[in-house]
């Protein structure tokens, strides 16, 4: 615009204070957050007054998965709260009880614009919630619903804890198996003679030596057939399907094969255990493997989980000769034992096996064994008194299936995978021996945690007397959805709540290349980038994992840009407008105005329904796509001659910037949602420099019955916008052979078939604004040379340089430049112009 500098003041440029950066970070928190329901006060609320949603929490604990995941959520449930505020539908969040967030999430989460307060949920450490747990506790104790018993846990050794799954990482190791000969006692005379006549072994395979003091029973397969061996007078016992393995061991020929039995028969015998000499059980059991061992298996349920869920219906002993520290204690019955590390016992056990003659072989194998992932030590497995919730009783999880079948999902695939997942539920834990948590009278050694059954089970207890008041949605991380809503299913099946059928959304996981998830924003946007970081949320598909690396910021930023640039130059235009004096009513305007709002209104039903979908990708992409293809590379490039250059008082520029007003406001409601510190940044400058009150008073999320054009008019802009298209492609082409400079140095000669010539016609006056050019002629013929589309039918068109000069304040070549002595280097419309100023 330098050739312009002389009449550059009489012209209406964009004039605005809206910056082109973001504000920083620390002004995000200022936001008046008083126009949006505080979600987290949990009131009473009387569903007959107002129609109020509800969006409840699962249980989650801050620390169990990425940082970033847990500010995705919550930036998830912030656009929704927004947007179905914007939309009058009312939006409670009934938060579960959650464990005490970190200090740095805390921050992140206030810097986020959230709608929520500082401290964005209830946590356990609240004397509430231990309130509540003693009241529920005391209530299943009383109802059956809660037991004690001690079941194998993973234990750190070093640590002193008992391990969640999260905390334990899996290795191969190499560990040795043992093949003993346990004797039977209580052999029942119609099982065979020959047991009766000689001294009878069983052959037991123990995969984990260390695990031979806490043998409380042998495990055989009914259904296998096992066979009778004789070797120097005595009779040895084993599986017919691993004889070759066997005889192997015992360097056994077939013609030392005496019998067969049915596995089914050995139970009715005992057996001694080879150390404490005491009487162990024969039991059946259907995780004999067939592959390796010898078909008959020791059990030590106190030490390994498979082993206790095998022996539980039989009753066996439990016995864990193991303390905290991994040491075996007085109970072991095997003295050379007591106060020895059981994992480094393996050759001791042995050399002790082999004094009482009941060792016959060792194996060596190697397979993965879990480890403590903090202190990577290995894990060992000890049986430990705890409180379990009964699950089976009353039914509680085959009802929460049927519950689970009824709800809706996205992705619907989750569901058979919870259902599956929930079948195989175990009696969860709700105590913890030692450590931090809630002190249990009833056993002072326990405390509670936060489990996810406790945690659910209050917050049920906490909203059953609000009447007819039921979730509407869980929207929840992948991880924290799979993992905790069978609890809550229960959790409302215990309390007896009213059995909501939500709708259940589980997005993605964080995946960030960042070095410290805390700070991933930063890496890639900037201290100021939150509002960037909200958009990159808002413009990924839920349902896939969330992934931020350096292009996909780049990509974000650029759009980021684009939304605040085009929101700075809507304001930039309206800077001179008053909603008094220069209002102009939609039935009055320029046609191109009726039709770019009528095109919004489509927009804006699509926004609506994306948002009542939750699909925020939607909202982004169709937002970006407007703004881009419609708005910047149509519209405003269509009415820029009229903001720019026509007197301050035109009809024409008061009708341009009333539609700019209407467009700016929709752009700020629509976008308030997923960008809120930019749209009220924007709307305070509505506010502040248009003396509007609130834009609410002037646009709404409902749908504008006035802003509907004619069939024709529709149908004509579309013509209009493909010819666009095609006489762009001309002038570039015309460019590039250097005949112009710029598209306001052409005269366009433009040519079609009949009916494109009397549109062409009919607009004769509109084509220069339309093509940005400075001279459009229609003609009937053109010279070959004219460049054909391809796209339009008869379409030719011919770009020369303009007639006429140049004039400094338009910059468009015109005929009349220099006809008013006065404005001598201006054409007769700028020359008016000023005239009239």
């Amino acid at each position: 615009m330098a050739r312009a500098a002389p009449f550059r003041k009489t012209l209406n440029l964009p004039k605005t204070s809206f910056p082109l950066r973001s504000k920083p970070l620390e002004s995000a928190q200022t936001l008046n957050k008083a126009q949006v329901p505080q979600p987290y006060q949990n009131p009473i609320l009387d569903p007959s007054e107002k129609p109020w949603r509800r969006i409840s929490e699962l249980p989650m604990n801050p620390e169990s998965n990425h940082p970033d995941t847990i500010l995705i959520n919550r930036v998830l449930k912030d656009i929704i709260l927004r947007s179905q505020k914007n939309m009058g539908q009312l939006t409670q969040i009934n938060p579960l009880w959650l464990q005490e967030a970190p200090p740095s999430l805390v921050t992140l989460l206030n810097q986020l614009s959230l709608v929520a307060p500082n401290q964005p949920w209830p946590t356990t450490s609240q004397i509430d919630f231990h309130t509540q747990v003693i009241e529920l506790f005391k209530k299943w104790r009383e109802g059956g619903q809660v037991y004690r018993a001690a079941k194998p846990v993973p234990w750190s050794t070093k640590l002193k804890t008992i391990l969640e799954k999260d905390q334990i990482e899996y290795r191969d190791h190499l560990w040795t198996s043992h093949f003993l000969k346990f004797p039977l006692s209580k052999i029942s005379s119609d099982i065979h003679p020959l047991l009766n006549e000689q001294k009878a072994y069983l052959i037991v395979w123990v995969p984990a030596p260390w695990t031979i003091p806490a043998i409380t029973g042998i495990a055989i397969k009914g259904n296998f057939s096992y066979v009778l061996a004789e070797v120097e007078g005595k009779i040895y016992i084993f599986a017919e399907g691993l004889i070759d393995h066997v005889r192997k061991i015992l360097n056994l020929g077939e013609d030392r094969l005496l019998a067969r039995l049915p596995g089914k028969v050995l139970t009715q015998c005992d057996t001694l255990h080879p150390l404490t000499h005491q009487t162990i059980p024969i039991i059946e059991s259907e995780r004999i493997p067939l592959d390796r061992g010898s078909g008959i298996l020791s059990l030590a349920p106190g030490m390994d989980k498979a082993d206790f869920e095998v022996s539980r219906s039989q009753n066996l002993k439990i016995s864990c000769p193991v303390d905290e520290a991994g040491c075996f204690t007085d109970d072991c019955g095997f003295s050379p034992l007591i106060g020895k590390k059981i994992l480094e016992q393996q050759d001791a056990i042995g050399e002790a096996l082999r004094e009482t003659g009941t060792f016959l072989l060792s194996e060596e194998h190697t397979y993965p064994y879990p480890y403590c992932q903090e202190s990577g030590s290995p894990v060992v497995f000890r049986a430990i008194p705890r409180f379990y919730f009964n699950i089976s009783s009353k039914d509680f999880k085959s009802r929460a299936i049927d519950e689970l079948r009824r709800m809706s999902w996205r992705p619907e695939s989750e569901k058979e995978s919870l259902i599956e997942d929930l079948k195989g539920l175990k009696d969860p834990p709700i105590s913890k021996p030692g450590g931090e948590g809630i002190f249990i009278p009833e056993a002072p050694e326990d405390t509670f945690a936060s489990w996810p059954i406790l945690v659910a089970a209050t917050s049920s207890q906490q909203t059953s007397n609000i009447k007819n008041l039921s979730t509407d949605l869980f929207l929840e991380n992948r991880n924290d959805g799979i993992k905790f809503l069978p609890y809550w299913l229960i959790a409302r099946l215990v309390t007896e709540t009213p059995r909501p059928r939500p709708l259940v959304i589980l997005h993605g996981l964080a995946q960030s290349d960042a070095a410290d998830s805390n700070d991933s924003y930063k890496k890639y946007f900037g201290d100021s980038g939150i509002e960037e970081w909200r958009l990159w949320i808002a413009a990924s598909d839920l349902h896939k994992d969330f992934k931020l690396n350096s292009t996909t910021a780049v990509q974000i930023q650029g759009s980021y840009q684009k939304f605040r640039r085009t929101l700075r130059y809507l304001l930039g235009n309206l800077d001179d407008f008053s909603l008094k004096q220069h209002w102009v009513p939609y039935e009055n305007r320029e046609p191109v105005d009726r039709w770019i709002l009528a095109d919004l209104e489509k927009q804006k039903l699509i926004l609506i329904q994306s948002y009542q979908e939750m699909s925020t990708h939607h909202v982004y992409q169709r937002l970006h796509q407007w703004i881009s293809n419609v708005l910047s590379s149509f519209y405003l490039e269509v009415i820029k001659d009229k903001l720019y250059f026509s007197h301050h008082s035109d009809f024409k520029k008061f009708s341009a910037q009333s539609t700019l007003f209407d467009i700016v406001t929709t752009l700020i409601l629509f976008s308030e949602p997923i960008l809120p510190a930019m749209a009220e940044e924007a709307e305070a400058h509505l506010i502040s420099n248009l003396h509007v009150e609130n834009i609410g008073n002037h646009q709404s999320w409902q749908p504008n019955l006035n802003w509907r054009v004619p069939q024709d008019l529709a149908l004509e802009i579309d013509k209009i916008r493909m010819l666009r298209g095609e006489v762009f492609k001309g002038l570039e082409m015309a460019r590039q052979k250097k005949i112009i400079k710029h598209p306001r140095d052409a005269q366009i000669r433009i040519t079609g078939d009949k009916d494109w010539i009397k549109f062409l016609q009919d607009h004769s006056m509109t084509w220069p604004n339309f093509f940005r050019v400075s001279q459009v002629v229609v003609t009937y013929e053109l010279p070959e040379k004219a460049w054909a589309s391809e796209k339009i039918s008869g379409l030719q068109v011919e770009v020369v340089p303009a007639e006429g000069n140049s004039c400094e304040r338009c910059r468009l070549h015109s005929t009349t430049v220099g006809k008013n002595l006065q404005y001598s280097t201006l054409c007769q419309r700028c020359s008016d112009v000023l005239t009239r100023t």
